[in-house]
């Protein structure tokens, strides 16, 4: 999280959806809902920031003015299917009540067609509070919590957990296999197998905790296979990228025996293809890229010029004579 949202209160205020409530009807959670919330925050139209309390005013109570303002809204957001509000807090306590999960949830006030005080007109949905509340009417929706604060911990709304896939066979086989192997320690416990013997079922559950152990073995050494596999194929990609550079240093002029060196060391060490170093410029590049960079700096006149290294170009089919070609193995056509 970015050092400028540090200390603010993420807040879930809608998601999109459908609610029926007993007094409003129909409550819809639409995209076009969000993006008025967010165009008509953004454009200022309530002509004030909307402001967090603690749960919802009554009817007869004041809707501002007379509540306090726990937090002041300084963003709305839409990550997903959820719109956010990010707030500044103005103490402590509701800092710590959040972090304590006194307060989890929000529920949103805002007006689905807001009159502009200033033009007349009515201009879509406009937020213009938020209540932090245990008992949102809208369901579903994330946690309330903290950003960054203190900067080394992370706070995750309970959608962006990650569970570990249930699909992998490998990992449910081994799993069983200990589930066992606990179950046939606690039979031996309580049996004292070691002195009374072994009965039938747990010398059955020690032969599949035996056979567990052989499957396991056999799955870490074709783990290693493949590693090792895997390896070789990301060694040999580098080495023909190497090659296919330095070929290319070597076309343009670069003396071979300067490029065989940096191929000894490019080799040696594929990681540095993906190393990145800083220059004196600031700039960022690979230890590789800089290699090939110092080579390609070598000045014209240090290079080797193609016709020192061969003839750079063939006889066309047909423009060599019969004499050219074999006169040297063919002594009568020498005479011709």
């Amino acid at each position: 999280m970015a050092d400028s949202n540090e200390g603010r209160l993420k807040i879930p205020i809608f998601r999109i959806g459908s609610w029926k409530h007993p007094a409003y009807g129909v409550i819809e959670g639409t995209q076009d809902k969000f993006n008025g919330f967010i165009e008509n925050f953004r454009k200022n139209v309530l002509g004030r920031p909307p402001f967090v309390r603690l749960g919802h005013t009554k009817d007869n109570a004041a809707t501002f003015g007379d509540a306090p303002a726990e937090a002041w809204v300084s963003e709305l957001m839409q990550e997903g299917n959820v719109l956010y509000a990010l707030a500044w807090p103005t103490n402590s306590s509701i800092v710590e009540a959040v972090k304590n999960k006194r307060y989890r949830f929000a529920s949103p006030e805002y007006n689905p067609d807001y009159l502009d005080k200033e033009t007349g007109n009515k201009v879509g949905p406009v937020l213009e509070a938020v209540g932090l509340t245990n008992e949102p009417f809208l369901t579903r929706l994330p946690e309330t919590v903290m950003l960054a604060d203190p900067p080394d911990t992370i706070y995750l709304d309970h959608e962006e957990v990650f569970k570990m896939p249930e699909n992998n066979d490998a990992i449910k086989k081994l799993a069983e296999g200990f589930v066992k192997f606990f179950d046939f320690l606690k039979l031996g416990s309580a049996a004292n197998a070691v002195s009374a013997g072994l009965s039938d079922d747990e010398k059955k559950k020690l032969a599949e905790v035996d056979e567990m152990k052989v499957k396991l073995a056999s799955a870490e050494q074709q783990l290693k296979e493949t590693q090792s596999k895997v390896s070789l194929a990301e060694q040999n990609a580098w080495a023909s990228q190497v090659e296919a550079r330095l070929t290319t240093l070597v076309a343009a002029g670069v003396p071979p025996a300067m490029c065989d060196q940096a191929k000894t060391i490019l080799l040696a060490n594929a990681a540095m293809g993906t190393t990145i170093i800083k220059l004196a410029d600031n700039k960022e590049i690979t230890m590789a890229e800089q290699v090939y960079a110092t080579l390609d700096a070598l000045p014209k006149e240090h290079r080797i010029q193609l016709s020192q290294m061969g003839a750079q170009s063939s006889t066309k089919p047909g423009q060599a004579t019969v004499k050219e070609c074999y006169g040297d193995v063919v002594p009568q056509l020498s005479d011709k």
